[in-house]
C-alpha cells in the first residue's frame, strides 16, 4: 500500500502544467489543510503539501486541481481526469457534493453518497464533516482543519445608482465627470471600483483601481477621483466621481482617455474582496458639433442682403438645424436645437455698428429634417433635428441700417457659427417720447402769465439764463467736434433749476418760465444752423438731440409758470426736498423737473456715451415667506426694467417698470413659502441687456 504513494516525477509535472492556466483566475480560492484517513489513523488527504493545488471558484463553487492522498496518490477534484466531477460547494449553505477521482485506482472520494456530510462555513471558509473514499473509507475534514484561503463569497456587491451623466443624456464634453453612489459588500467587503467606456469601434478605455473610500481626492496619471460626504458617519449620501486626464500612458488605442462623438456606453464596476463584481451602466450621447443657423424671410419677403422695409417692427423668420454626427451611422447623435441668439446692431455715422439689442429665443419644439414631423422623443437619433423661430422687436426700430446676426445653440451646449444680413428701416422714427410730446402740445395751448419783476431779480434771472446758454453751447460744440460729450453739463443744467429757486421769490417764477421759453427758442434757432453744417448722420443726431433739449426746456418752463403761485422758500432744501418733502403742488413741479433731467440724461447717454448699457450688482436684498426684493444697478438711465421669475428657468411671471433709473428695486409678492424661484433681470437704454440664471428660496411658512 505504501508503494503506491510513489508517483513518477514526469506524471506530476504533467498535472501541474495542465493546471497552470487556472492559477491566475481572480475568483479562485485555494484550499489548504489535511483530512485524516480514519482507517489508517496516520495518513492524510493533504491539500497543502506535495504541490497540491485544489481551488474553489468563488463564483460557481466548483473545485478544480489535485490533492495528494498519502495512501493512494493523486485525487482529482475538478473535471480534468475526472468524468464524474467536479466537487462543488454550495455558496449559499456550504454543502459539499460531487466526486473526486483517485487516479491510481479509478475509485472515487464521494461527497454525495454514503451519508457523506462535508460542509464549508461560507464566511470563514473552514470545512467540517466526513467524506467516504471507496478505497480508504472515511476521511475526517474536521480533525486537522481543512479550510479555504478566504471567504467563499459568490454574492456580488449591492446594486448602486449612477448619478451623472444621466441615462441617454447629451454632453459636449470629451472628459465628463462620472458620478455614482457608493455601495457595500456584506461578506468579503469592497475592494475597488473601475469605470469602463465603450468608445465605438476603437478607443475604449477604463479608469481602474479606484479606491472605495477616502476623505480626500485620489489622483493618478490617468484620472482624478473625488469623494463626497465620506468624512461623516452617514454612509447613505456617499458619492464618488472621476474624470480622465490626458497622459502619454494611455495606449495607442485608448483615444487619450477621451470620449468620441456619438452614442457611447459607460459602466461602473464595484468589485469585492474575492473578485465578485456588480456592474451598473448607462448610455451617453456625445455631441460636439454645433448647429447651423439660417434666415428664411423678413415679414413676407424672401431673404436678400441689404433688404429694405417700411415696417419699424419687422418679423424675422429663421431656422436652426443640428446635424447628426459620430463615428458611424448607427452611433451618430444630434442633441437638437435649444435656442437662438439674435443680435441687432445699428450702423452709426462713422460706418461702424453699435449694439442695439441682444435677445435669446428658446425653442420648445423641434422636428425631424427628413420628414418634418415633430420630435416627441429627443433621445432618438434618426436624422438631423431642426427648429424654426420668429422674432419681432419689442420697440420700433429707428431709421437706419441694421446688421442682424443669429447664432444657434444646441441641447449639448454647442454654439454654431453665426450668420448675418443687413436690413434697412426706411421709416423715420421720432426720438421724442409720447408723454413729452403731450406736454409740448399742452404748453402751446396755455396762456402765458406775465408778472413784473424788480430789476435786480430780473438781472439774476438773466444771469441764470446765460449760464443755461453756456452749458448748452458747450454740449453742442462738443457734438460738432465729434468728441466725447461731458454729460455732467446736462445734469448741472437741471440741478440749476432747483438751486436757482433758492434765490428767487415766487413773483419771479412766471418771468423765469417766460425767459426759459425764449431760451429754448434761441437755442433751437441757433442750433439749426449748427446742425445743418454737420455732415449726414451727425447732423441728424444733433437735430434729434436739440429737439429733446427744447422739449424738456419748454416743458419745465410751463411747469414753473403754472405753479408759480404755490412755490415758496421751502424749496431751499434742494432737489431731494422738492421731490419728497414739499406740498403736493410744489412736489409735482420738483418731480417733473427731475424727470426732465433724467429723460435728457437718458437721451444724451444713448447719443453720446460710447459704452454699452450693462447690468451690475444683482442682489436678492430681502426674502420673506411670500415675497422677495430684487435690486440691481445700470450704468445708464434705463427703461423697460423687468424681472422674469418662476419656479423653473422658463420663468412664466414678470414685473415691469418704465421708470428711468440707474438703481432698480423690485418687490415680488404672492410667492409660496419655502420654495425655490429662478429669475432674470432686464433693462434697456441704448441696447437691451439681460442678466439671467439667479435664484432665491422663500422662508418657510
Amino acid at each position: 500500500m505504501r508503494l503506491r504513494k510513489i508517483v513518477p516525477a514526469f506524471f506530476l509535472g504533467i498535472f501541474l502544467l495542465a493546471l497552470s492556466s487556472g492559477l491566475a483566475q481572480a475568483a479562485a480560492v485555494f484550499v489548504t489543510g489535511k483530512a485524516k484517513v480514519l482507517n489508517t489513523d496516520n495518513s492524510y488527504l493533504d491539500f497543502t503539501n506535495y504541490n497540491s493545488n485544489v481551488t474553489v471558484d468563488n463564483a460557481t463553487g466548483n473545485f478544480s486541481g489535485y490533492a495528494f492522498l498519502e495512501d493512494l496518490g493523486w485525487i482529482a477534484f475538478g473535471t480534468t481526469d475526472n468524468s464524474l466531477g467536479p466537487v462543488n460547494v454550495n455558496l449559499t449553505n456550504g454543502a459539499v457534493t460531487g466526486k473526486a477521482k483517485s487516479l491510481n485506482t479509478s475509485a472515487y472520494v464521494d461527497f454525495t453518497n454514503y451519508s457523506s456530510n462535508v460542509t464549508a462555513n461560507i464566511t470563514t471558509g473552514v470545512f467540517t464533516g466526513y467524506v467516504f473514499s471507496e478505497d480508504m473509507g472515511w476521511l475526517n475534514f474536521s480533525y486537522t482543519g481543512v479550510s479555504a484561503s478566504s471567504t467563499l463569497d459568490a454574492v456580488a456587491p449591492l446594486s448602486f445608482d449612477l448619478d451623472s451623466p444621466g441615462d441617454n443624456n447629451y454632453t459636449n464634453s470629451e472628459r465628463p465627470t462620472f458620478k455614482w453612489k457608493s455601495t457595500t459588500d456584506a461578506t468579503s467587503g469592497l475592494s475597488s471600483y473601475s469605470i469602463e467606456v465603450d468608445n465605438g469601434d476603437t478607443g475604449d478605455f477604463s479608469l481602474d483601481s479606484i479606491p472605495v473610500s477616502r476623505t480626500t481626492d485620489y489622483e493618478t496619471t490617468k484620472y482624478l477621483a473625488h469623494y463626497e460626504n465620506f468624512s461623516d458617519s452617514d454612509s447613505s449620501n456617499n458619492y464618488i466621481s472621476a474624470y480622465s486626464k490626458s497622459t502619454t500612458e494611455w495606449g495607442d488605442n485608448n483615444n487619450d482617455g477621451k470620449l468620441k462623438e456619438g452614442k457611447r456606453t459607460w459602466k461602473v464596476k464595484a468589485k469585492d474582496g474575492v473578485g465578485n463584481e456588480r456592474i451598473e451602466s448607462r448610455t451617453l450621447f456625445v455631441d460636439r458639433t454645433g448647429p447651423s443657423a439660417a434666415f428664411i424671410q423678413v415679414n413676407s419677403s424672401p431673404l436678400a442682403d441689404n433688404l429694405a422695409t417700411l415696417d419699424t417692427t419687422p418679423t424675422i423668420f429663421g431656422r436652426v438645424t443640428d446635424p447628426l454626427a459620430g463615428d458611424k451611422a448607427e452611433n451618430k447623435v444630434a442633441s437638437g436645437p435649444r435656442s437662438v441668439e439674435i443680435k441687432l446692431e445699428k450702423k452709426n455715422f462713422s460706418g461702424l455698428y453699435d449694439l442695439h439689442s441682444l435677445v435669446t429665443v428658446n425653442f420648445t419644439e423641434s422636428y425631424w429634417s427628413n420628414t418634418g414631423a415633430k420630435i416627441t422623443d429627443n433621445n432618438k437619433n434618426t436624422a438631423d433635428k431642426y427648429s424654426t423661430f420668429s422674432f419681432t422687436p419689442s420697440e420700433s426700430l429707428g431709421l437706419g441700417t441694421y446688421r442682424v446676426t443669429i447664432t444657434g445653440k444646441d441641447n449639448a451646449g454647442n454654439t454654431g457659427a453665426s450668420t448675418s444680413f443687413s436690413l434697412r428701416i426706411t421709416t423715420l422714427a421720432k426720438i421724442v417720447p409720447p408723454e413729452e410730446k403731450e406736454v409740448i402740445e399742452e404748453v402751446k395751448e396755455k396762456p402765458e402769465t406775465v408778472v413784473e419783476v424788480p430789476a435786480e431779480e430780473a438781472q439774476a434771472v438773466q444771469n441764470f439764463i446765460s449760464q443755461v446758454f453756456d452749458n448748452l453751447r458747450n454740449i453742442y460744440w462738443n457734438v460738432v467736434d465729434a468728441t466725447k460729450t461731458d454729460i455732467s453739463y446736462i445734469a448741472s443744467l437741471w440741478q440749476g433749476y432747483a438751486d436757482f429757486m433758492h434765490i428767487t421769490n415766487q413773483k419771479a417764477l412766471a418771468f423765469i418760465g417766460r425767459q426759459l421759453i425764449g431760451a429754448g427758442q434761441f437755442i433751437a434757432n441757433s442750433y439749426n444752423a449748427l446742425a445743418q453744417k454737420a455732415p449726414g448722420a451727425m447732423g441728424k443726431t444733433m437735430l434729434a438731440f436739440r429737439n429733446a433739449v427744447q422739449t424738456s426746456a419748454d416743458a419745465i418752463a410751463y411747469a414753473f409758470r403754472s405753479n408759480a403761485g404755490t412755490i415758496t422758500d421751502a424749496t431751499k432744501g434742494g432737489r431731494e426736498t422738492i421731490v419728497y418733502y414739499l406740498s403736493p403742488a410744489v412736489r409735482s413741479v420738483g418731480q417733473f423737473a427731475y424727470s426732465q433731467q433724467v429723460k435728457l440724461l437718458s437721451i444724451a447717454e444713448i447719443l453720446f456715451d460710447k459704452n454699452p448699457t450693462v447690468i451690475s450688482n444683482v442682489k436678492v436684498a430681502e426674502v420673506g415667506k411670500d415675497y422677495a426684493v430684487i435690486t440691481w444697478e445700470t450704468n445708464h438711465y434705463t427703461t423697460n426694467n423687468k424681472i422674469n421669475y418662476g419656479e423653473t428657468l422658463s420663468y412664466g411671471q414678470d414685473v415691469l417698470s418704465q421708470e428711468r433709473a440707474r438703481h432698480h428695486e423690485f418687490k415680488i409678492i404672492g410667492l409660496e413659502g419655502n420654495k425655490k424661484y429662478f429669475f432674470e433681470v432686464m433693462s434697456q437704454n441704448k441696447n437691451y441687456v439681460y442678466d439671467a440664471h439667479h435664484e432665491f428660496t422663500t422662508l418657510p411658512e
